[in-house]
């Protein structure tokens, strides 16, 4: 008689998982894998009335992302400038700011509380 080890094991993959596993495998939220799967990204099946996600098609959806554009640290690049005299420019530095104009409050309401006549009944 042989004895199974461990090792001799292959690690089950699943093939269905439920849309919150899902949400888990692809790090997106449901809303997401539910319009994926009615654009047709995502492969889902139905059992009784739950719906499952095909996993193989999850990877095939992971696959198929392009790659993430990095951009440059401009954190080290400051601290190499730093000697160098800075044009920084803020966004809109270049519009007049925004006027604002007084409210008229009328004249009834410029009186101040205690100026008021108190209303009678």
């Amino acid at each position: 008689m042989k004895v199974i080890e461990k090792a001799d094991i292959a690690p089950i993959q699943p093939l269905l998982c439920s849309i919150e596993a899902g949400t888990v495998i692809v790090s997106r939220s449901k809303r997401f894998l539910i319009d994926a799967i009615a654009r047709g990204l995502v492969r889902a099946v139905k059992s009784d009335r739950r719906t499952l996600l095909v996993v193989a098609s999850l990877h095939e959806y992971v696959a198929s992302l392009p790659p993430a554009k990095g951009t440059r640290d401009l954190r080290s690049a400051r601290s190499s400038d730093a000697a160098k005299p800075s044009h920084h420019v803020t966004r809109n530095a270049h519009r007049e700011p925004k006027r604002r104009t007084p409210i008229s409050m009328g004249p009834d309401r410029e009186q101040s509380r205690a100026t008021r006549p108190a209303h009678s009944p």
